[in-house]
């Protein structure tokens, strides 16, 4: 882990040989284009190196869920926090740069994986909690490969990530992606403890984060009286897996539908 600046990103810090610096002198420690993404300007990780390690990876998971959700959408979960501490996955061993991408950040590591949507692939839109602030968790992403014609929108407008950008991505606010191109997309994605060297590299608070959360708390709410008509075990895995993300720091994935 590095040392990193503690009133945000706007310096220039030492990289590993892994990664460089895409600008020297920066005006603004980040972009925030829509509420819910955020682009750190002072990080970029050299994509080429990256994409290599991504070749004859195998393992590979197909995410489905209930109903028409997705479609071409796998990842790889390199590292994953359970109950018995941190579980690695056999092809991490051979992926020494992107296990390095979640060493470099001054939090503990609650998941690491990659994730890959193939061409015409698509994730419809939706919101979780898994990669929330409210739970205690920031979400990085850093997009490996990707293409003009994918398209992440956050909150109905659409975000450019190029390759090797740093991203903090909210997924309490709507989210969705398309891929419109012929290659896959692949997005390393980190999960961290959020703690105050963490939110020195992120925007301030302010009155529409604050509202955002009663937004999204009552909205929580709504979806889980809705469940607990209409299927109770699934509400009963939600709360389950909430508690482990917010007190237990396990990795999960918690998805809660947009209307």
């Amino acid at each position: 882990m590095k040392d990193m600046p503690t009133n945000g990103c706007h310096q220039v810090v030492e990289v590993p040989p892994r990664s460089t610096q895409a600008h020297t002198q920066l005006v603004e420690p980040f972009i925030r284009p829509v509420r819910g993404a955020v682009r750190l300007n002072g990080f970029f990780f050299d994509p080429e190196p990256l994409a290599r390690e991504l070749e004859g990876l195998t393992g590979w998971t197909e995410r489905t869920f209930d109903g028409d959700y997705s479609a071409g959408w796998s990842d790889l979960g390199l590292l994953q926090r359970g109950p018995d501490g941190a579980v690695e996955h056999p092809e991490l061993e051979r992926c020494p740069l992107i296990r390095a991408l979640g060493e470099y950040f001054p939090a503990p590591v609650i998941a690491l994986l990659l994730a890959r949507l193939e061409p015409g692939g698509w994730i419809k839109e939706h919101r979780d909690l898994s990669g929330g602030a409210p739970m205690g968790v920031i979400r990085f992403h850093i997009p490996i490969t990707t293409h003009d014609d994918v398209g992440f929108y956050v909150s109905g407008e659409r975000v450019r990530m190029d390759p090797g950008t740093l991203w903090y991505l909210d997924t309490s606010y709507r989210h969705r992606v398309v891929n419109e191109s012929t290659q896959s997309r692949v997005h390393a994605i980190i999960d961290l403890e959020l703690n105050e060297a963490l939110r020195a590299m992120l925007p301030s608070r302010d009155w529409h984060d604050a509202a955002h959360q009663v937004y999204f708390a009552g909205f929580c709410v709504a979806q889980g009286l809705k469940l607990a008509v209409t299927n109770p075990r699934r509400l009963a895995e939600r709360v389950r897996n909430a508690y482990r993300l917010r007190f237990s720091r396990e990795s999960v994935v918690n998805r809660v539908d947009s209307p």
